[in-house]
């Protein structure tokens, strides 16, 4: 149940909402809308794509829908909607969609080196709050950190583990 999103399908209230709540800041102009509802509709599998298609009502003429009405829809729970909307959400910000939506050179990862405080570094401010409480000064700190030591600290969640791995993925590359 593939739908492409056009800018012409969007709602745009609702499409500003959305990217409001997922990057913080709202697109200024029709071409980065257009790249928003790009990212949607190629970078997401198609139960997400579909899942913020209907939760956010970004169909032409359609209005958002409540977990349980989306629930109805997919003939699934509250919870696993629920579940596949946030990790869509997880992959709509990260560092590389964000670029391409809003234009950025680069994205602050690509400047950090090995000597780079992690506090200085693009990640969430849970993952720094958590890195720091371990020990974690610099991103060498960060690579010398024996994995069972991270998968022990204190307050971990997958999300804090996504970020740890992605910011990891691109010093690397």
């Amino acid at each position: 149940m593939r739908t492409e999103l056009t800018l012409k399908d969007a709602d745009k209230s609702h499409v500003k909402l959305l990217e409001e709540g997922i990057y913080f800041r709202s697109v200024e102009t029709d071409e980065q809308l257009e790249a928003f509802l790009n990212v949607i509709s190629n970078d997401l599998n198609e139960q997400e794509a579909a899942v913020l298609i209907y939760r956010h009502g970004l169909e032409n003429g359609t209005t958002a829908k409540s977990l349980l009405e989306t629930s109805e829809i997919f003939g699934v729970s509250r919870e696993k909607v629920r579940q596949v909307e946030y990790n869509a959400f997880v992959k709509l910000k990260h560092p590389h969609r964000i670029m391409r939506i809003f234009r950025e050179d680069k994205p602050k990862i690509s400047t950090v080196t090995v000597d780079s405080e992690i506090k200085e570094c693009d990640l969430l401010t849970r993952t720094i709050n958590i890195l720091t409480k371990l020990g974690v000064k610099t991103v060498k700190d960060l690579l010398d950190l024996r994995l069972e030591d991270f998968f022990k600290a204190p307050g971990l969640t997958n999300q804090v583990i996504n970020d740890v791995n992605t910011f990891i993925r691109y010093i690397n590359s």
